[in-house]
């Protein structure tokens, strides 16, 4: 078991514990994989979007209208979203609505969404998207175009 000292505290990591959790055999794969959903996670743009998504699926203009944001900003977040595992798409007539993956990559993957449905509960911006995200309606904003 290796001891890592933080400054007051000291971390215990047992190498057995985190084996399938991005630090298999998979080698330069893993790697790749793990990097991709660090950098998904570490925009506060995808995490409002991963946490719009965790109320219901949406397409591209409802997350816009929400954001506040332009389309190629938007579809730039949700492709990177989707190339790291965290997002899947789905056709829904006219429109792709996108949704957290129903089956996660890795046991780091299952384990990050995990984390995140328990995180930022109490954070003002992730209440009020969710709140919008809860009456916004795609047919209405194809209207208004």
């Amino acid at each position: 078991m290796d001891h890592h000292n933080t400054g007051n505290l000291t971390h215990h990591i047992d190498p057995r514990r985190i084996h399938g959790v991005g630090c298999g055999e998979g080698g330069i794969f893993e790697l790749k994989k793990t990097s991709k959903l660090f950098k998904a996670l570490s925009d506060e743009t995808r995490l409002r979007i991963l946490k719009m998504l965790e109320v219901r699926p949406l397409c591209v203009c409802e997350i816009q209208h929400v954001l506040k944001g332009s389309q190629p900003n938007v579809s730039h977040h949700l492709k990177t979203l989707a190339d790291a595992g965290l997002v899947d798409s789905k056709r829904d007539g006219l429109w792709i609505a996108y949704r957290i993956a129903d089956t996660p990559d890795t046991p780091l993957h299952a384990a990050a969404l995990a984390l995140l449905r328990r995180s930022l509960k109490e954070e003002e911006r992730v209440k009020k998207d969710r709140t919008v995200v809860k009456s916004v309606n795609r047919i209405e904003i194809a209207l208004k175009k």
